[in-house]
Order: C-alpha cells, then sequence, then structure tokens
C-alpha cells in the first residue's frame, strides 16, 4: 500500500498538459497555416527547401545502414496471407472474450476506473495474443525465429536504430507540419488523439501504467504484428516496397487520427526500412519506444 501511494504522489507532482490545453495550441497552429496559405510564393519556396534537406538526410540515412548493417542471409517467411487472416479472427475474438469477461468478474474496474480497466484489457489481449502467435507459429513447418527478426542485439543495432530515429526525425516534422497544412487547405479541425487525451487525464497508478503501455509494451506488440508478421508474408506477394507501402499503411490508420496519419505513415515506413536493413525486431522496437517516449515528453512540457 505504502508503494501504490508513493506512486500517486509522484504522479500527481509530474506536470501534465489538459488535452484541451493542447486542443488549443492546435488550433493556434491551425489558424497560423490558414494565414500562410495566403502567400503561395512561400509555401513552395518550403517546399523546395525542404525537399533538398529530406533528400540530402535520406542519403545520409542510406549510408549509415549500409555501413552499420551488413547483408544477412534470412530465410523467408513460412507463414501466408491466409494466416494472417486467422491471426486477425483470433485477436478481435480475444479482445471480445477477455474484455467481457473481465468486466465481468471485475466490475469494479470497469466502471469506476474505466480507464485502468481498458488497459488492463490492453495487456491481457495483447500478451495472450502474442503468446498464441508464437504458439501457432511454431507448428508451421520450416519455422525458424530468425525470420521474425528475433536474434541476439549488437551494439550496431542499437546505434542504428538511435541514430536512423534522429535522421528520420526532420522526416517526422516535415510530415506533421504537412499534415497541418493539408488540414488548413481543406479547412479540417485538428483533434487531439484519444489516447493522449486519456493519459493526459489520468492520474496515480493508471498514469504509470499508461506510460508503461505508451513506451514499452505498444512498441513491442506492434512491432511483431505489423514489421514481423504482416510484411515479411506480405512481401512474398507484394515485394519489399509494395508490402512496405501496405504495412505502413495499415499500421497508420489504425491509430485512427487524420492529423497524424502522414507523420504515422512516415514512422511505419522508416521502421521498415529498419527491419529490412538489420534484420533485427529489437531495433525496430528501441527506435519505436524512442518515438513514443519523445512524444510523451512532448506532451508532458
Amino acid at each position: 500500500m505504502k508503494n501504490i501511494s508513493l506512486l500517486c504522489l509522484l504522479s500527481n507532482s509530474v506536470p501534465y498538459v489538459l488535452s484541451e490545453t493542447l486542443q488549443e495550441s492546435m488550433r493556434k497552429t491551425q489558424e497560423d497555416f490558414q494565414k500562410f496559405l495566403q502567400h503561395p510564393f512561400w509555401i513552395i519556396v518550403f517546399l523546395i527547401f525542404c525537399f533538398l534537406a529530406l533528400w540530402q538526410i535520406s542519403c545520409f540515412l542510406r549510408f549509415l545502414f549500409s555501413r552499420l548493417f551488413p547483408k544477412k542471409n534470412v530465410s523467408a517467411a513460412v507463414w501466408t496471407g491466409w494466416d494472417i487472416l486467422f491471426f486477425t479472427f483470433f485477436y478481435f475474438s480475444c479482445f471480445i472474450i477477455l474484455s467481457s469477461i473481465m468486466a465481468y468478474f471485475l466490475p469494479f474496474f470497469s466502471k469506476d476506473k474505466e480507464y485502468f480497466f481498458r488497459l488492463l484489457v490492453y495487456w491481457t489481449v495483447h500478451i495472450v495474443s502474442l503468446v498464441f502467435l508464437f504458439f501457432f507459429l511454431s507448428f508451421l513447418p520450416g519455422y525458424d525465429k530468425k525470420s521474425l527478426g528475433i536474434c541476439p542485439l549488437g551494439h550496431q543495432d542499437v546505434l542504428g536504430a538511435v541514430l536512423g530515429y534522429v535522421c528520420f526525425f526532420p522526416w517526422y516534422l516535415f510530415l506533421f507540419y504537412f499534415s497541418h497544412l493539408c488540414c488548413a487547405l481543406f479547412h479540417l479541425e485538428p483533434k487531439v488523439q484519444d489516447v493522449a487525451q486519456e493519459l493526459m487525464q489520468s492520474q496515480g497508478i493508471s498514469w504509470w501504467f499508461s506510460v508503461i503501455t505508451v513506451i514499452l509494451l505498444a512498441p513491442a506488440v506492434e512491432e511483431v504484428i505489423f514489421r514481423a508478421f504482416i510484411f515479411c508474408a506480405m512481401k512474398k506477394y507484394l515485394g519489399v516496397v509494395g508490402g512496405t507501402i501496405l504495412t505502413s499503411v495499415v499500421f497508420s490508420i489504425m491509430h485512427q487520427n487524420l492529423l497524424a496519419f502522414f507523420p504515422i505513415l512516415g514512422l511505419g515506413i522508416f521502421l521498415q526500412i529498419l527491419y529490412e536493413k538489420s534484420q533485427c525486431l529489437w531495433a525496430c522496437i528501441i527506435a519505436h519506444s524512442l518515438h513514443n517516449a519523445l512524444t510523451l515528453v512532448y506532451l508532458l512540457l
């Protein structure tokens, strides 16, 4: 009980931004971009400058990955598109069944602590789903865990993940402001993502639980499912480029936020390139965790 009280005290002392404040900040940014649209010449200059700068960054990122990650011979995925559909059916069935069971046996959490309850469901469903996925794959003929990118983590993988994300970050900023520009052009009002709203409004142990979820569990689950499982199967049908685009689009749509579609699409493409070059799932998880941690810091400042 003392530990829980200490956690509550610490979480209440952490400064956090209310969703209304963040929404107002986004609205002001939107108004600035609407004023910017009145000067098409400077828009063109801005886009040309960004293109040249990002092209140089992309060239350096390609050079960096070529130096850090030598080519590896990796076994092709033995699972197929039908296996992806089967896992998707299991995942949603698991979510419905487990959430119903937990709501029945934990009525206090499901009613009075709804956000904490949904976090608990999220952890339970994804842990069960991952255990089932690895159990299912182990029965496929010719399965090798290295085909998922599960291999020892080397210092080059860590360095490639961190430096790669640093190089990608200007791309992310450009896509973020490009999304604002598109919203201003089509008179769309950006909204704060529901996950961000709930995290900023949470307190006590729910706040710490959500932070751990965002930084640790969510990146691990999403990288296993999207980068290792779905992409490895899709590239057999669509090739590396087609598989990367399809997986990244689905990855972005899953986050259910119009303003964040292009930035998260770019993040998905970067993580896919990192996975393809390094053939190490841990590197993708590190880069994804770093991104989520920096996003969380931005929300709290």
